[in-house]
């Protein structure tokens, strides 16, 4: 079995491994090598190439195997893939600053390499062994290694028993890192129920308020994750719990968790139905009397004494509070828990004692909130006697049942609830890192591996006692509970507000007699009013009609600023601020965050990429901007600029974080449009009806990330318009919490290889494929809330699943295509002229893009309109004056008489189909086509395979010559070696030259395709030599006699 586990990591190190370049070793492995009830032991090695390396290191995994008498380990290896020196004045890194998350391996090493030390995330100090074959007792390496030099960037896998080597640092999706994923339901109940004992108690909880506490912890569980075996080990500990109420202590806390137990127990029995214990509905009320009589007497005896206390000390009177509110809670538990109609002298006295419940949620949530807080880890882990604290350790339970009364959060100012959410989101944050990958988990001692909670979905949860189990359990729910809670008032706080300026608008219109002039994209519907269809965004009461347009066109928007304080909590980072900005780092204010050069705000926080990142401006580039602020994972050499540095160790988390915030910060309804095909051109479509037009910078922000065109948005924008890969739709949903989502086509990666097979284009879906596209959009729904509202095709959202879907969550469905029941119904497309039919009335635009695919994208971006209550009128002579990007296929006549159709930035087997449509439309003769291709993006086929789905279009078109471009259509030009007029090139400058040759006027010329080149080249060559002034340059150049690929038959190896 080793030898198999050596084989196999050897295999996958020639695979992705690079070797570094000079002055650094070729190779360096760390090793890292564990076995059950052995501790890790990790070591380095060096050597000039990768066999050397593993000679050297796989001896010393076999040695350390043999002596421990193993037959298989967990082994993972890293192999470093950058390096960073650190400068010698700059302060040490700290370990757990540089790998908060789970998704970062680094080790530091000094300036020859000879020693190292690996990072090890969310571990304060793990064994590190010495040389392999070391006892297990050895002791660990010193930390931090002094002085350390360099910092490794690495890279690995992991192999455990017969598992393939898995890929670390991990990168997994998006959604499993959000809130609800995060929460291990399914791993602590598990553990809970492996430590019962037989008698329903458990080890370590011999205090009557930690069992109490570990038992409320499994009845909330039950309500996410019901089970037989979880409800048989809930009855075992009510057993233990009524065994235990009459000798219950004097105090009131014990009495108080006793009756919020005995509460939730009955509510259980009801809501759940039969997983649930049926008999507590006749055992519970006899046991909860003689407490409530207890608790009262308790809290009147604990409310005389801070009475007296408060007469001799002023700052007394609030010590006994919180006791009070624990009885309070039990007390409205008790008095809930019966119907209104029962009446006994206990149940009169109990509610007589209670003060009103409008203002109990917000009084005790402000008092239970700050011990919450303060909890980064579990209860276990405290210092001193705030571990033995039972009333902060389960203050979680007195969160839950205060957000179970009727009255909800009492009305807080705006920036208090904010507070408090920043907060929860940091504590849950601060719970997640307990959530290790296995790669991670060898490193723990044998004993705390023993005793670890794995989940099915590959989490692994460091959990040790039950006590701290049910802590964790009862605390996360009850952040996320809170948070939900949090929302709906800060929803309430701006419907308010916006209740509050209504008036003030209403008065300023009254007395107006003249109705406002129509203009394209703002102004009232066709018959004078405002429109008054509530907006999907507004959510819980919040502001409805559409929103107010800036009046001046083509104003550009600001991006969201943000001060440096609020930089630094929100993307959990810390400022280091340059000789030359001493102390500006919290006081930066920043006009958004730019991760490319182009179009550049100055201003701007700065990205900057290092090794392994994919966005970002590279550290040499930053001298041309003006940036406020750099932001990076690796600040080292970053202070010589004069602008403060915000040092983020993970920088994809930190964005996401703060686009979490921008998306609380926007107001207004946001739209975000998805899609295999058609998704730039629908949002330049809404953003001509909103805005009046776009501008550089925000067609820039389309080509990058979800997180980044949230954060970089303008709060004074009419709508926030974003761009959605349809890769990432399910993971960045949740994100940014559309209003409204508009899926253009969902016909992706069904590309046929054969003439046979079922084709997937404009005309519909395979049933194969509409199934997958079904659940697609199902799963999408998901993550949408109530009252958001889909704009989807009539092939889709016809189906009475997704028709289900929408009705069960409240959302609203709105569909468009050429089919009858479409809301946005197409009734005919000729040479740019659109007929469609929309709320039982015909309208006609005439749009200045060209071809049927913009048509359906024009028919998306109406439906959209459609939904935040703009009539069609409204937005006609916008979508009129729009006109898609370069590259988008409209066609461009030159001066010399060829048409340029530059579809350059089309990728999708889609657009292909609507290019070659266009083609056919406008050069009818085949003799007047040219064609230049470069290819179509994979998509469940290699990309050599993928690009042979372009056969049919090229056969079919007959055009007089087609051009490819690229190694991965070298397999397309040999299925297509029969056709002589078809020429393959692997030189881009080559293939210019050969297509300049050979076009005339008359010609009509397609670019299509970037696979792995963008065509825009070659479309600005066309567009300089045909102008006019460039026409003469190549008639007139001597070198060019002949093409010297084309005496080379069409396939160029």
């Amino acid at each position: 079995m080793l030898s198999q586990q050596l084989a196999n990591g050897l295999e996958y190190l020639a695979r992705h491994m690079v070797l570094l370049p000079e002055p650094y070793p070729g190779c360096i492995l760390f090793f890292t090598v564990a076995a059950e009830n052995k501790a890790a032991s990790v070591f380095h090695v060096r050597a000039t190439t990768l066999e050397a390396a593993w000679r050297e290191g796989a001896t010393r995994v076999r040695q350390w195997a043999w002596a421990r008498k193993r037959d298989e380990v967990d082994l993972r290896i890293d192999w470093v893939q950058d390096i960073t020196p650190l400068e010698a004045d700059s302060p040490l890194p700290d370990c757990r600053a540089w790998t908060e998350m789970p998704l970062r391996s680094l080790a530091l090493a000094d300036a020859s390499l000879e020693r190292a030390q690996l990072l090890h995330p969310l571990l304060p100090d793990p064994p590190q062994g010495g040389a392999a074959g070391a006892p297990d007792d050895e002791p660990p390496l010193p930390r931090p290694l002094h002085p350390p030099c360099l910092l490794l960037h690495l890279r690995g896998m992991y192999i455990s028993g017969e598992h393939p080597a898995l890929a670390v640092p991990r990168t997994d999706p998006p959604q499993q890192r959000l809130w609800p994923h995060l929460v291990p339901v399914h791993a602590a109940v598990q553990q809970l129920l492996a430590q019962q004992g037989k008698e329903g108690s458990w080890p370590g909880c011999e205090d009557v308020c930690d069992h109490l506490g570990v038992t409320y912890a499994l009845l909330q569980a039950q309500r996410h994750a019901g089970s037989a075996a979880l409800a048989q080990a809930i009855a075992l500990a009510m057993g233990h719990v009524e065994q235990r109420l009459q000798p219950l202590p004097g105090d009131c806390l014990s009495g108080a968790l006793a009756m919020l137990v005995l509460a939730r127990h009955l509510r259980n029995s009801f809501v759940l139905g039969p997983g649930a214990d049926s008999q507590a509905r006749a055992r519970i009320p006899a046991l909860m009397d003689p407490l409530a009589e207890s608790l009262l007497s308790t809290a009147a005896a604990s409310a005389s004494a801070t009475k007296a206390e408060a007469a001799a000390h002023a700052d007394a009177s609030r010590s006994g509070q919180p006791l009070l509110s624990w009885a309070e809670l039990a007390m409205h538990a008790y008095a809930s828990s019966r119907p209104p109609t029962s009446d006994s002298p206990t149940l009169r006295a109990a509610r007589s004692a209670l003060p009103e419940t409008a203002v109990l949620p917000a009084a005790f949530l402000q008092a239970a909130l700050p011990p919450l807080l303060r909890m980064p880890g579990g209860p276990d882990d405290r210092p001193g006697g705030q571990a033995d604290d039972p009333c902060a350790r389960w203050i979680g339970i007195a969160l839950v049942e205060s957000l179970q009364l009727d009255a909800g959060l009492e009305p807080q100012p705006t920036d208090l609830l904010r507070q408090w959410q920043i907060g929860l989101q940091r504590h849950l944050q601060a719970l997640a890192q307990r959530a290790i990958w296995p790669e991670q988990a060898l490193y723990l001692p044998p004993a705390r591996r023993r005793h670890a909670a794995f989940a099915d979905a590959s989490l692994r949860q460091v959990l040790q006692s039950p006590r701290e189990i049910a802590w964790l359990l009862a605390s996360s729910l009850a952040g996320l509970e809170l948070l939900d809670a949090l929302a709906q008032a800060l929803r309430s706080a701006a419907s308010h507000a916006v209740a509050e300026t209504e008036p003030e608008h209403e008065t300023e219109g009254e007395g107006e007699g003249e109705a406002v002039p129509a203009q394209a994209g703002n102004g009232p519907d066709a018959d004078g009013s405002p429109a008054r269809a509530c907006l999907p965004g507004a959510r819980d009461g919040e502001a409805a009609g559409r929103p107010a347009f800036s009046p001046a066109a083509g104003t550009l928007y600001p991006s969201m600023s943000w001060e440096g304080h609020a930089l630094a909590e929100l993307m959990n980072g810390r400022w280091l601020d340059a000789p030359s900005a001493q102390g500006r780092g919290t006081g930066t204010c920043c006009a958004g965050l730019d991760a490319s050069r182009l179009h550049h705000q100055p201003g701007a926080a700065v990205l900057v990429r290092r090794a392994g990142m994919a966005l970002g401006v590279q550290a040499a580039a930053l001298p041309t901007l003006r940036a406020s602020a750099l932001i990076s994972s690796s600040p080292q050499g970053l202070l010589h600029h004069g602008v403060p540095v915000l040092h983020v160790p993970d920088i994809q988390e930190g964005l996401r974080s703060l686009a979490q915030a921008a998306r609380r910060r926007i107001q207004a309804p946001v739209i975000a449009v998805s899609g295999c095909v058609g998704k730039t051109s629908t949002l330049g479509m809404l953003r001509q009806c909103l805005q009046d037009g776009g501008d550089a910078r925000g067609d820039a922000l389309l080509s990058q990330g979800t997180a980044l065109q949230m954060i970089n948005w303008s709060e004074a924008a009419p709508c926030a318009l974003l761009e959605l890969p349809l890769q990432a739709l399910r993971g960045d949903l949740p994100l940014i919490d559309p209003d409204i989502l508009v899926i253009t086509n969902l016909s992706i990666n069904d590309i046929p290889s054969t003439g046979d097979s079922e084709q997937c284009g404009p005309a519909g879906l395979s049933a194969c494929r509409k199934y997958e596209a079904l659940q697609e959009v199902v799963e999408a729904m998901q993550h949408m809330h109530k009252g958001s509202a889909l704009v989807i095709e009539q092939d889709i959202g016809e189906n009475p699943c997704i028709i289900e879907n929408a009705q069960r969550m409240g959302m609203r469905l709105i569909t468009f295509g050429p089919h009858s029941n479409a809301q946005v119904r197409e009734m005919g497309f000729h040479n740019g002229n659109l007929q469609i039919s929309i709320d039982n009335r015909r309208l006609g635009i005439s749009l200045q893009s060209d071809g049927h695919h913009m048509a359906r994208n024009a028919q998306a971006a109406l439906a959209a309109m459609h939904a935040l209550g703009y009539a069609p009128a409204q937005v006609q002579a916008s979508l009129a004056h729009w006109r898609p990007l370069i590259g988008a296929g409209q066609p461009q006549l030159l001066p010399s008489g060829i048409c340029l159709l530059d579809h350059s930035l089309s990728n999708h087997l889609l657009s292909m189909h609507a290019a070659f449509s266009q083609l056919q439309e406008h050069a009818p003769h085949v003799s007047r086509r040219l064609i230049v291709l470069a290819g179509i993006q994979p998509g469940q086929v290699s990309m050599d395979t993928a690009q042979l789905a372009l056969e049919p279009l090229v056969r079919a078109a007959q055009a007089r010559r087609v051009l490819l471009y690229g190694e991965p259509l070298r397999q397309l030009a040999a299925a297509l070696a029969d056709l002589l007029h078809v020429n393959w090139y692997d030189d881009l400058n080559q293939l210019i030259c050969s297509l300049l040759r050979t076009t005339h006027k008359g010609d009509t010329v397609l670019l299509a395709g970037r696979a792995t080149t963008n065509l825009a080249l070659a479309a600005d060559a066309i567009r300089d030599s045909f102008s006019g002034h460039g026409a003469h340059l190549i008639a007139s150049s001597p070198a060019i006699r002949f093409d010297p690929h084309q005496n080379q038959m069409n396939m160029h190896y």
